[in-house]
């Protein structure tokens, strides 16, 4: 069992890093090489919450639902006789942990920094050139997902042991129905309360003047956020697990109007007594999509122009660069803005004409012209891009984009320069336009520019998320139909046919992790819905405009991957369940201990 959680961990390990890895950078431009934000304790901090919410389900996931054991039974027996104190079995716990979590972290690395540079190879260019933050961002993922596994170990050593009897029982044991109690209305009312704290603060400041308003705002979402999973994951979701038995009865009748009695009669008997081990199989899986649905972001903000190539700044006493960058072969349009100063180095903001962006950046365009004084920008805080010329009303958010966007006619001083913004016709080479555009020779006395990326292609990143899924789901299906086996084999000493049975735990399994995957993945959407309005609350206290809290609500999900990414999981595991199901030996309860002490 060690062995299968260090091989989620891993699993988990190498889902974080793939998502950070470039899969983007064929259509990557100059801003590949440009140094990021340095990685800094806030960044790492960041992650830590970032990654707290999967990395609880992880913990979760193998103690309560895998089981794990940091020592075997007859192991921790012998050590206990010979006079090892809980406090030393809880160390050693917590070391193999974290010795096993660090192997498979490093050796996670190991392949995501190969995968990271023949990527670099395989697009021209030289290793280590590229997204230089992200392997130490990769770094402490690894470390957060060894930390994890130790804790999962010391929670697990700290459980009391079961006999190989007692672990037998508690399979064919009946799974209790919960209800929803005192435990989950406290829980719901201090998630309640926190949301009325940042309700209250968006209502009663328009614009927070100081830091303690805007602080007391991000604990309380962030005290929502944790409240929202453990209301999730410790009340809704296993009281949702009840209705599991009922859709099984329901592929019974479904079975029996088929023209299939027996396997009908096999569901109909499952359905009426389900055990513990189904619980589990639905709490592992509804996780997971929790995990999906909770972390799924849709598009929310203004979306830049994916034919935006690159933007150029040159000062006010420079010659005119338009017909030179508009020369440039696959060049559709060149947009000519005003660069205003006042910003630090990492921030640009151009003043431009919305008319002149129509027909090629309409989003950002219509944006300008619905709110009069405000910034189009991807900037949190309306005083990080107030100048002496430009006082804006607020922030409409913008995604695709490091630069703000304001409009020309709000513009009430002298400018700092001219910016000229590049769009490609669709399909052009963008790297040669980039290229083009900064061998442009200028008189400028200062001058700077910025590349954009169209977005790139995700399917490698798909495929490599899906693989992972398939490692963490395989061992959970083959531990139910394990349990359910032993239940299967007695119907077929009474005179079932095992290719019913397994038939049976096949449709079973599909139908207990369908229910769990709806379940799961709706609880995760609600949450994610919930926290997205609260976050636009709390962003209203730095400036940030929203329109309409519903629209916001409704568009932060990614309703079509959900429902791409619960098929995926769905199917993963009934593929699984039915090759287990094909491939396990139906040996009854009796049988199964008899052979256990045989091979004793």
């Amino acid at each position: 069992m060690r062995g299968v959680a260090a091989l989620v961990a891993g699993a988990a390990a190498a889902a974080f890093m793939a998502l950070g890895l470039p899969w983007d950078i064929g259509e990557c431009g100059g801003q590949c090489t440009q140094a990021g934000d340095p990685f800094t304790l806030v960044w790492a901090f960041g992650l830590v919450l970032y990654m707290g919410i999967p990395l609880t389900i992880l913990v979760a996931m193998l103690v309560a639902i895998l089981g794990i054991r940091a020592v075997d039974p007859g192991e921790a027996a012998v050590r206990a006789a010979l006079g090892e104190t809980p406090g030393t079995a809880v160390r050693r716990a917590a070391w193999t942990g974290l010795r096993h979590g660090l192997i498979v972290a490093t050796s996670v690395y190991v392949m995501a920094g190969a995968v990271h540079v023949a990527l670099e190879q395989a697009h021209g260019w030289e290793p280590f050139s590229t997204g230089a933050e992200t392997w130490a961002v990769r770094a402490e993922e690894g470390i957060l997902v060894a930390l994890s596994l130790s804790i999962a170990h010391v929670i697990a050593v700290r459980r009391p042991r079961r006999t190989p009897v007692e672990r037998l029982r508690e399979d064919a044991e009946a799974m209790r129905p919960l209800r929803l109690g005192r435990g989950a209305a406290i829980v719901a009312g201090l998630a309640a309360t926190a949301a009325g704290v940042i309700v209250g603060l968006a209502l009663d400041h328009e614009l927070a003047e100081g830091f303690v308003v805007t602080n007391a705002a991000g604990i309380a979402w962030g005290a929502c956020w944790i409240l929202l999973v453990v209301l999730a994951l410790a009340a809704v979701l296993p009281w949702a697990r009840g209705y599991a038995p009922r859709f099984v009865a329901l592929a019974a009748g479904l079975a029996d109007g088929a023209g299939a009695p027996r396997l009908a009669a096999v569901l109909a008997a499952r359905a009426s007594s389900p055990t513990k081990a189904t619980g589990r199989t639905f709490m592992t899986v509804g996780l997971i999509a929790f995990a999906v649905g909770a972390l799924a972001t849709g598009p929310t903000a203004v979306a830049q122009s994916d034919l935006l190539v690159t933007t150029t700044s040159v000062s006010a006493d420079s010659t005119d660069l338009r017909d030179e960058l508009a020369a440039i072969d696959g060049v559709e349009r060149v947009v000519v803005g005003e660069a205003l100063a006042g910003l630090d180095e990492w921030q640009r903001a151009i003043a431009v004409d919305p008319a002149d962006l129509r027909g090629i950046d309409d989003e950002v365009a219509d944006a300008l012209e619905t709110h009069p004084g405000a910034a189009v920008s991807a900037e949190t805080n309306v005083r990080d891009i107030t100048t002496d010329v430009f006082r804006p009303s607020g922030i409409v958010p913008l995604d695709g984009s490091w630069d703000t966007f304001v409009s020309l006619a709000d513009v009430t001083g002298p400018t700092a320069g001219t910016t000229y913004l590049v769009y490609a016709h669709e399909g052009a080479d963008r790297e040669a336009i980039d290229q083009a555009a900064t061998a442009v020779e200028t008189d400028s006395t200062w001058s700077s520019s910025s590349s954009y990326t169209s977005g790139g292609d995700s399917t490698g990143a798909l495929v490599t998320i899906a693989v992972l899924l398939g490692l963490v789901l395989t061992p959970v299906a083959f531990g139910a139909v394990k349990a359910g086996s032993r239940e299967a084999a007695t119907f077929a000493a009474l005179g079932a046919e095992p290719r019913l049975m397994r038939q049976a735990l096949t449709l079973e399994g599909a139908v207990v992790a369908g229910t769990a995957v709806a379940a799961g993945m709706s609880m995760g959407a609600a949450a994610h819905m919930v926290m997205a309005v609260l976050g636009a609350a709390r962003g209203s206290l730095t400036g940030v405009i929203t329109d309409s809290y519903t629209t916001l609500a409704l568009e932060s999900v990614p309703w079509a991957y959900l429902v791409i990414w619960g098929a995926l999981i769905l199917g993963i595991f009934t593929a699984v369940t039915a090759l287990a199901s094909a491939a396990i030996r139906l040996d009854t309860p009796a049988e199964a201990l008899r052979n256990k002490e045989t091979v004793r």
